[in-house]
């Protein structure tokens, strides 16, 4: 499986070469800005079912907004973020973009992806660290049981 992460610069080499299927992709990951700046759309949802009718699933992080996810048939999924005292933005995206591929090569529903990453995401950045943002599962557990999350399939793993 290849899941596709952009950043500014892959976005102008995508803009640059014009729009293609996304047909070989498992999934594409961006955040809104990089979702509106690809399609010029100003509404991340709307870009992110663009984008998905190319040919796969679209994730589109939006910060404190959550993530959602646009599939090719044109449903809509999204996730709210956990609300935490963030100390430092920085790795969100990577963190998660981590959570999310993990549950998908553990065979989860794409929405359940999206609440992961979206509450992985959210919960590590609520801990200082100048490196390594990311928590272990054993602390994931802990800080997404205190959250009342419904995500009990992660006792399994």
């Amino acid at each position: 499986w290849i899941y596709g992460v952009v950043g500014d610069p892959q976005v102008a080499i995508l803009l640059d070469d014009g729009p293609k299927p996304l047909t070989d992709l498992r999934t594409l990951i961006l955040n809104e800005r990089e979702a509106r700046h690809l399609t010029g759309l100003s509404d991340p949802l709307e870009a992110a079912a663009q984008l998905a009718a190319r040919g796969c699933p679209v994730v589109v992080t939006r910060g404190e907004d959550g993530a959602a996810a646009a599939m090719p048939d044109g449903q809509v999924l999204e996730a709210a973020a956990i609300f935490t005292e963030a100390f430092d933005t920085v790795g969100a995206g990577d963190l998660f973009t981590a959570a999310f591929i993990w549950a998908d090569l553990l065979g989860r529903p794409v929405a359940e992806c999206l609440s992961l990453a979206t509450a992985y995401a959210s919960l590590s950045l609520a801990r200082p660290a100048p490196r390594q943002k990311g928590l272990t599962a054993v602390a994931f557990r802990v800080a997404l049981a205190a959250t009342e999350a419904p995500m009990d399939w992660l006792q399994e793993v």
